[in-house]
């Protein structure tokens, strides 16, 4: 259960973070990444250093199934950090999947920031300080307003974490309890509107708990080089 909680909040936070994976440790991680010809036998990550830049080491997948610019994005964030390995490809091939999970906003973000985010596994790109610029202005769906306020409503005494849901406050600090919903798609808020945003997870850490299970219930097992994720 501390496992958890300290990966929940290790993912979400810096967009988020908050949770995000839930809720207190917020920094990205600096990549380790080792080359693409040094990856695991079994084809599993072992990341590039960052800017190790191999256009064209991967194949586009034949239908991006309306995530042409999420695809589009994840190529050229695996060539431009070297990141070659089968795995990797796999994931570029369901790209259309992992991409569906995730919310336009979020999306955006990582597209907008694609040229300098540290090369880390996907799990931490939601950390990375380029995410921290573009807190303010973070597009959140109509969903994604409705689990605030429903959080909001069963928690009135948690004003703080009310006032700084989706935003860090003005002296950068605050709990940022939505991290994670500000991440998920229209589908998975709504999950999280029903089973979390009640007064059993008024505390911010297990609100991003319980958000991160329902992420994670999309996500588990759809990185072929993250073996770790949502484990």
């Amino acid at each position: 259960m501390v496992h958890r909680r300290v990966a929940a909040l290790g993912m979400a936070t810096a967009i988020v973070a908050a949770a995000t994976h839930a809720c207190s440790s917020f920094d990205a991680s600096e990549s380790t990444s080792a080359p693409a010809d040094a990856a695991a036998a079994d084809g599993t990550a072992s990341s590039s250093a960052p800017d190790g830049r191999a256009p064209g080491c991967l194949t586009a997948p034949a239908d991006p199934a309306g995530e042409a610019e999420f695809c589009a994005f994840e190529q050229r964030y695996f060539e431009r950090c070297g990141q070659c390995e089968e795995c990797r490809q796999r994931n570029l091939n369901d790209c259309s999947a992992f991409g569906a999970g995730a919310s336009r906003g979020f999306k955006k973000v990582l597209v907008a920031c694609a040229e300098r985010l540290k090369c880390v596994e996907f799990k931490d790109l939601a950390g990375d300080p380029c995410f921290e610029e573009h807190l303010p202005t973070l597009e959140l769906s109509q969903k994604q307003l409705e689990v605030k306020a429903a959080y909001c409503a069963a928690c009135p005494d948690r004003v703080d974490e009310c006032a700084t849901f989706y935003a860090r406050g003005p002296d950068g600090g605050g709990a940022l309890a939505g991290s994670i919903v500000a991440i998920m798609n229209d589908e998975l808020a709504e999950e999280v509107r029903k089973g979390c945003a009640n007064q059993f997870y008024c505390d911010p850490g297990l609100f991003g708990l319980c958000s991160y299970g329902k992420l994670c219930d999309y996500y588990k097992g759809k990185d072929n080089c993250d073996k770790s994720l949502c484990k």
